[in-house]
């Protein structure tokens, strides 16, 4: 009888992906995709080399699609390629490092990965913290050049003798933000939900997405993306809270509309509730100029008509008179002309 074999764990193989690397406004689904299974592949220094036709394979994506994802991670310094060629200087797939730090994700441009973050210093914070230390960054003395970062007693600290000061401080910023986020039964009350609910039963399912987004709008804390831009949080929740429950259907009335493929379904729709007060007006006046032109159409019609008709008498003189007559005679079945004048014919027996 053979053997069985138990395996220690029934743990399948699987990656890895943060939450703040899931929810970045800055990295769209394509970059997201090929950055996921990158990691599928790298080793304990975070490496790897697929090849584009793996990747093509893996992400369902043209190869035209997976070079520009990758040239835009390399970009915004998710990943750095390296091109490589064998003995023969023939071309064979390219060599990966991965980035995956919170600065990046947490990030709100391009610029300011390119000006504020540095991929060697966060790489060295991320040694400290393998072997339970915490750098801080002293600041630079004036025209200095800057020098690789060294573990220097006064600027290493062991994880767990952190100061109590800043274990309070963190502790009351928490309870803080705890105590001033908008609950999700207060959001439906400001938009008045279950007034909206009665009357638009069908639409149930879009009122109850368009409200957990705005709740998640409303205790963001760092700035949102309208339009292509980031603007402040504060300027956004106040926007917001001008928002109407015909705002809202109209929102989904809107967005329903749209035949064109939506990338980041949630930044659109935020961006629509952003703007919807203005639009919502600007359509209800163009609405109302249509009908008004509707309305006159058939007034200015029937004018027209009525001066076609206003044409002016003319009087005509004997001999236009006698001109006429004979030239209707010719054309006259029943009438006979003798001596130059009109008389009715009469069939003699």
């Amino acid at each position: 009888m053979a053997k069985r074999i138990k395996l220690a764990s029934d743990q399948r193989p699987f990656v890895m992906a943060y939450w703040d690397f899931i929810e970045s406004d800055l990295f769209d689904w394509n970059e997201k995709r090929i950055f996921i299974i990158l990691k599928k592949f790298v080793n304990s220094n975070n490496q790897c080399f697929p090849s584009i036709e793996t990747l093509c394979r893996l992400s369902q994506l043209s190869k035209a699609t997976v070079l520009k994802t990758l040239k835009s991670l390399e970009e915004k310094k998710a990943i750095k390629v390296e091109h490589r060629k064998d003995k023969n200087n023939k071309t064979i797939s390219n060599f990966y490092t991965i980035y995956d730090y919170q600065e990046l994700w947490n990030a709100e441009s391009i610029e300011q990965i390119k000006e504020t973050i540095d991929i060697e210093e966060l790489q060295l914070f991320e040694l400290a913290k393998k072997k339970g230390y915490v750098l801080t960054k002293e600041k630079e003395l004036d025209n200095v050049a800057p020098t690789k970062a060294t573990t220097k007693p006064s600027t290493l600290k062991s994880k767990n003798k952190l100061p109590k000061e800043n274990n309070t401080k963190e502790k009351e910023k928490s309870q803080e933000k705890i105590k001033n986020e908008i609950s999700l039964d207060e959001i439906k009350e400001i938009y008045k939900y279950d007034k909206l609910i009665q009357e638009k039963l069908e639409k149930k399912q879009d009122i109850d997405s368009v409200i957990n987004i705005i709740h998640t709008t409303m205790n963001a804390d760092k700035a949102i993306r309208i339009s292509g831009r980031f603007t402040k949080a504060d300027i956004v929740k106040e926007k917001l809270k001008k928002l109407t429950p015909q705002h809202i259907l109209y929102v989904i009335e809107k967005f329903r509309e749209q035949t064109k493929e939506i990338k980041n379904p949630t930044a659109y729709l935020v961006t629509m509730l952003y703007h919807a007060p203005e639009q919502y007006n600007l359509d209800k006046i163009n609405q109302e100029a249509q009908k008004n032109t509707m309305e006159q159409k058939p007034q200015e019609k029937r004018k027209s008509t009525n001066k076609f008709c206003n044409f002016e008498q003319h009087s005509y003189s004997k001999e236009d008179m006698d001109l006429i007559e004979r030239a209707l005679l010719r054309n006259s079945e029943n009438i006979t002309r003798k001596n130059d004048r009109i008389e009715p014919y009469t069939d003699t027996w």
